[in-house]
């Protein structure tokens, strides 16, 4: 459906994100509202990083808890529920993983969050070999 479509360099992929295997030598990997579901995230991001080019860039928009406040305060924000967040997700903290692995295995990583510290935005370019 994608070539009916005119893209050629998109493909669509079922697979355990911690297990799917990325091509190598990417430009550019995006990820939006996905990786907070995702329990091994670590592992998504860290073969995300191999598989980027010298000057590859990943770039993440999640959702993540305010610094602070207490996980009691989630039922007021009762869309979260509606896109699979838990109190297990929260519990896990996927977002701190995140950082960690991108700080870790990328250079240039910048991280702004924003709606009152529920989102952010990472993003990092691999290093020269």
């Amino acid at each position: 459906n994608t070539i009916e479509n005119g893209l050629q360099n998109v493909e669509l992929v079922c697979s355990d994100a911690a297990l799917y295997q990325f091509p190598a030598d990417l430009d550019v990997i995006p990820s939006t509202f996905a990786l907070i579901l995702v329990p091994d995230c670590g592992r998504v991001v860290f073969n995300g990083c191999q598989a980027l080019r010298p000057g590859g860039h990943f770039s993440i928009l999640d959702m993540c808890w305010p610094a602070g406040w207490s996980f009691n305060w989630r039922h007021l924000f009762f869309f979260l529920r509606s896109y699979g967040v838990t109190l297990e997700t929260l519990q896990r903290r996927p977002w701190q993983t995140i950082w960690r692995t991108m700080e870790e295995n990328l250079l240039e990583v910048a991280r702004k969050r924003f709606w009152f510290g529920m989102m952010y935005q990472i993003s990092g370019e691999r290093q020269p070999d």
